[in-house]
């Protein structure tokens, strides 16, 4: 995550359908403990733990159907105050086709 600069990613079934979100505060909470048994967990498993351990980190699944406004977009990251929404195709497949960042939306404001 951090070669390519990303503050979180998202996390696909076999399909390719979007089931969860991790984010590197996630990831370094296991810095804070590192253990192998840790990296044999499953990604749902480990991000539970984790999770527990800090009560207050929270990162929802915040999603926008492809064909919605941006405004729809930024009204979620606003209301949620996360840093991403994840596209997907439609609800019924759920398949991750992008993400629309804070930085994107201000990045074309300031273009």
């Amino acid at each position: 995550m951090e070669h390519k600069n990303l503050s979180g990613i998202a996390i696909l079934d076999g399909l390719g359908k979007i089931v969860g979100t991790t984010t590197g505060k996630d990831l370094g909470l296991f810095l804070k403990n590192p253990t192998l048994i840790s990296l044999r967990k499953p990604v749902f498993e480990y991000l539970k733990a984790v999770r527990q351990q800090q009560i207050n980190i929270i990162t929802p699944l915040i999603t926008v159907n492809a064909h919605d406004k941006v405004t729809r977009a930024v009204a979620l990251l606003s209301a949620t105050q996360v840093h991403r929404v994840f596209i997907v195709d439609n609800v019924d497949q759920f398949r991750l086709l992008g993400v629309l960042a804070i930085s994107d939306i201000l990045r074309f404001i300031v273009a």
